[in-house]
C-alpha cells in the first residue's frame, strides 16, 4: 500500500513503461520503440542509396517551417512527407544539441542572444555562426528489412537538391511520396569537404517506380510533429547560460533568497520618505493656521469657538454705537497686549497666546459688559 500522497509502485511502473516506449532518438527527437535512425554513407551512381519515403498523417492543425525562411499550413488528416526542424548545436556545458523553439513557432533565448550580438558591428563572426541553428529535415523511410527508420539530413544537402530535381524533372516525380503511384529515390551521396570537415551531400536523384503501399503503413510511420523534444524557454536559457551547474545554480538561488529577504527591508526604507512627505505637508498646513495652544487650552478653545464667532459679530456692531466715554472711563488697561480689556476679547491673534488667568478675567469682563441673551 502506497503512503498517502505518493503514487503506488504499479502507477509508477506503468508511467515509466509508457515513457520508455520512446527508446530511440538523438536527445531532441523521441522515437517509438523499435524505430531507429537511418545511417547514410557514400554511394555512387552504379550503387545508389535506395530510399522509400512514406508520408505521415498530421494529427492536428499546425503551421510548420518549410525550409530556411518559409512556412506551410497543415490541417488535421493531411499527409506530408517531411518535417523541417531548427537545431542548435554545442550548447551549454555539455555541448549538446537542442531543437530551437522556433521550430514550433515559439521564442528562442539562443536566437535572441544571437540577434542581440549581431547588432554590434564588432561582433565575432565565429560566435554568431556557432549560435545560428542548423536547418534540417526528417523523413520516414520504409526499409524492407528494418521497417520504418528516420532519416535526418541537412536541408541544404538533401531536400533542397531534391526539390530542384522535381522542378526541373517530370511532373509525376512530385508524387514520389504518394502511397499509390509513388517512386523510390535512388540517391547518390557524395563526400564533400568544408573547413576541413567531411560531410555527405545528395548530389543526384533518380526516380524508380515502386509498388503501392497500403494505408496501414501510416500506422507505422512516425508522427514527425509529435517526436520533437522542445525544451521550455526558461530551461533552455539556463542550459545555454550554463546556470544548471551546481556552483552557479546555488549562487543564483542564494541571490534570489537574499532579494526576497531584502524586499521587506526595502519597503521599510521607503516608509520614512513617505513620513517625511506627510510631515512636510502638515508643516505647511500649520504655517497657514494660528500657532497651536497646549492640549488643555485647545480643548477649551474648541468648546468656546461657536459662541465667540457670534459674539464677535455682535461686538463689532456695538463698538460703532458705543460712546467714547465708555472706553475712556478706564484709567488702566489690564490687557498685556495693549487692546481694550473686556472688549477685544478673542478678537485679536494675541488672545490665543494670553495667559489663562488674564484671558479668563478678560472673558468675564466681556460677559459682564455684554450679557448674553437669556443670561441673568
Amino acid at each position: 500500500m502506497a503512503r498517502a500522497g505518493r503514487p503506488s509502485i504499479r502507477d509508477r511502473v506503468r508511467q515509466r513503461a509508457e515513457e520508455n516506449k520512446h527508446t530511440g532518438g538523438s536527445g531532441y527527437l523521441k522515437l517509438p520503440e523499435g524505430v531507429s535512425f537511418l545511417k547514410t554513407q557514400k554511394s555512387t551512381r552504379q550503387d545508389p542509396t535506395r530510399l522509400d519515403i512514406v508520408p505521415f498523417e498530421v494529427s492536428k492543425d499546425c503551421v510548420i517551417p518549410d525550409g530556411k525562411s518559409k512556412e506551410m499550413d497543415l490541417q488535421k488528416g493531411d499527409l506530408w512527407y517531411c518535417r523541417t526542424i531548427f537545431v542548435h548545436r554545442n550548447i551549454g556545458a555539455e555541448e549538446k544539441a537542442y531543437i530551437c523553439p522556433r521550430t514550433i513557432k515559439k521564442p528562442c533565448p539562443i536566437c535572441e542572444e544571437r540577434a542581440r550580438l549581431s547588432k554590434n558591428p564588432n561582433a565575432d563572426e565565429k560566435t554568431l555562426n556557432a549560435l545560428k541553428p542548423q536547418v534540417k529535415d526528417i523523413f520516414n523511410i520504409n526499409d524492407e528489412k528494418e521497417g520504418i527508420q528516420i532519416l535526418e539530413f541537412s536541408h541544404a544537402n538533401f531536400r533542397q537538391n531534391l526539390e530542384k530535381e522535381i522542378r526541373e524533372g517530370k511532373e509525376e516525380w512530385a508524387g514520389f511520396a504518394d502511397l499509390e503511384g509513388g517512386f523510390t529515390l535512388e540517391v547518390v551521396f557524395s563526400e564533400e569537404t568544408f573547413g576541413g570537415n567531411k560531410y555527405l551531400e545528395a548530389t543526384r536523384f533518380d526516380f524508380e517506380p515502386r509498388d503501392d503501399y497500403k494505408e496501414s503503413i501510416l500506422d507505422k510511420a512516425v508522427d514527425l510533429n509529435d517526436c520533437l523534444v522542445v525544451l521550455p524557454y526558461d530551461k533552455l536559457e539556463r542550459i545555454f547560460l550554463e546556470l544548471d551547474s551546481e556552483p552557479e545554480s546555488e549562487g543564483k538561488q542564494a541571490e534570489k533568497e537574499e532579494e526576497e529577504e531584502e524586499k521587506p527591508a526595502r519597503a521599510s526604507r521607503k516608509a520614512p520618505k513617505e513620513e517625511v512627505k506627510e510631515e512636510r505637508s502638515s508643516r505647511r498646513a500649520k504655517k497657514e493656521e494660528p500657532e497651536p495652544e497646549p492640549e488643555e487650552e485647545e480643548e477649551e478653545e474648541e468648546e468656546e469657538k461657536p459662541p465667540v464667532k457670534e459674539e464677535r459679530a455682535g461686538r463689532r456692531g456695538r463698538e460703532r454705537e458705543e460712546e467714547p466715554s465708555k472706553k475712556s472711563g478706564k484709567e488702566k488697561n489690564p490687557c498685556p497686549h495693549g487692546y481694550t480689556f473686556g472688549e477685544d476679547t478673542n478678537a485679536k491673534g494675541e488672545c490665543q497666546k494670553c495667559d489663562t488667568k488674564d484671558w479668563e478675567a478678560c472673558q468675564d469682563k466681556y460677559d459682564e459688559l455684554h450679557p448674553r441673551k437669556g443670561k441673568k
